[in-house]
């Protein structure tokens, strides 16, 4: 009977010692944790560029009636015989003169020179007597005709974009449980994932970083050149326009008395034209280095809300990584717990 009780108070004695060295305080295997977080894979983000400016460049346009007249100018040599009889574009033009100003307003036209006209033209404002003038000619159908006509260029509104109100992804592990070796260890590859989110986030934003200023350093560089390209825009035309008119006032003064009366009208009307158009050159090169501006402008504003489209994606691929950490983590403590790792 004695060896009986001995029996059962030993076996009581040794069911303690193992249940006290039972699986909860059993060491978890040491994690491989590249192949712990093998399924977790943030994607390197590809920063979308800037949306272009839309815009479109100012347009000169000489008038077909003008071009008809400095043509029958041109023909003119050795044609204006007191009998012979005067090219109807040249005796239209003159007429339509006549009808509209005051021989003090042609007289006005016809003693301004060139070099006057470019002076007044690129002004900040053409004198008063001239500009009245202009207002008068244009104001009439048939001379309305004559003058050159023009579109201002124009640069396009930039994107908008409303940043997305994103909430800050919850970092820790989700769940609750006692501080037993598979919850340490769960922690534990918790912070590891986190780290390696948080550094492909840090890899990701310095793209969109330097993209940025990729784009801004673009942006300084096109305007210099738009600059550049607008300060010499229409010189070409302008130097052809300004040939044109000085072979139409060398045969137009040296046929004066085969003009006969038509000679102050026509000429009246040539210098009108060259005010006119040296001002809307000089209009259209200005309103161009503005565009420039405008663009410059409009091209920073977009690259702002590309930088803001492309940090949105990089923190939805940087939460995702997140969840997706917490969920190896999660599955990594299940499976150490259910094994005995820890209750």
């Amino acid at each position: 009977m004695k060896h009986k009780y001995l029996f059962i108070l030993c076996s009581t004695v040794l069911s303690l010692v193992l249940y006290n060295c039972s699986d909860k305080d059993a060491v978890p295997p040491e994690v491989d944790y590249d192949e712990l977080f093998e399924s977790v894979t943030l994607p390197t983000v590809v920063p979308g560029l800037p949306t272009p400016v839309q815009a479109t460049p100012g347009e000169l346009r000489t008038s077909a009636k003008a071009k008809d007249l400095f043509a029958a100018l041109g023909n003119s040599s050795g044609r204006y015989q007191k009998s012979a009889a005067i090219a109807p574009e040249v005796e239209e033009a003159a007429t339509a003169v006549l009808a509209t100003l005051s021989a003090e307003e042609i007289e006005t036209l016809q003693a301004m020179t060139s070099a006057e006209a470019e002076a007044m033209a690129t002004a900040e404002a053409l004198p008063a007597p001239y500009k009245a003038i202009l207002d008068k000619m244009r104001a009439d159908a048939t001379l309305a005709e004559y003058f050159t006509t023009y579109t201002l260029p124009t640069v396009g509104a930039p994107e908008t974009y409303t940043p997305a109100n994103t909430t800050p992804v919850d970092r820790t592990l989700g769940f609750e449980g006692e501080n037993s070796a598979c919850m340490q260890q769960a922690q534990t590859s918790l912070d590891e994932g986190l780290k390696r989110v948080d550094a492909k986030k840090e890899e990701n934003t310095v793209l969109v970083e330097e993209a940025y200023a990729t784009a801004i350093a673009a942006v300084a560089t096109e305007e210099q050149a738009c600059q550049t390209s607008a300060s010499t825009a229409f010189d070409a035309d302008k130097a052809d326009y300004q040939a044109q008119y000085n072979e139409n006032l060398q045969t137009v003064n040296g046929q004066q008395e085969e003009l006969g009366a038509n000679y102050a009208p026509i000429k009246a009307l040539l210098n009108a034209l060259l005010l006119d158009y040296l001002r809307t050159v000089h209009i259209l090169k200005t309103a161009e280095q503005e565009a420039c501006a405008k663009k410059a402008e409009v091209a920073e504003a977009n690259a702002e809300v590309a930088k803001s489209k492309n940090l949105d994606q990089v923190e939805a691929t940087y939460q995702t990584g997140v969840l997706d950490v917490k969920k190896v983590v999660r599955e990594q403590y299940n499976t150490c717990h259910n094994q005995g790792g820890g209750q």
